[in-house]
């Protein structure tokens, strides 16, 4: 969905294998997985809506809500796929 600005926001749904899958948020950050304009706005996990702190360990069908104001690139969202 774009927003006015420019931002964006996206859901992804984490691939089994994806890059990200196992790893908290600050694992993610410190391994550039997650660039610094992107904001991880929710965790949706097992009907429950987590919200996102450094140690949130993403998983596998974990539907992630992501914001960033430039724009989402297709790079920004590739750690969350299996490719």
């Amino acid at each position: 969905m774009s927003l006015s600005g420019g931002g964006e926001v996206v859901e992804v749904s984490v691939a089994p294998g994806a890059k990200i899958d196992g790893m908290t948020l600050r694992e993610a950050n410190e391994r550039g997985l997650i660039a610094s304009e992107v904001l991880v706005v929710s965790v949706e996990r097992d009907e429950r809506v987590l919200t996102p702190k450094g140690n949130t360990e993403i998983r596998a069908d974990d539907l992630v809500t992501l914001f960033a104001r430039g724009g989402l690139l297709e790079a920004a969202v590739g750690a969350f796929s299996g490719d």
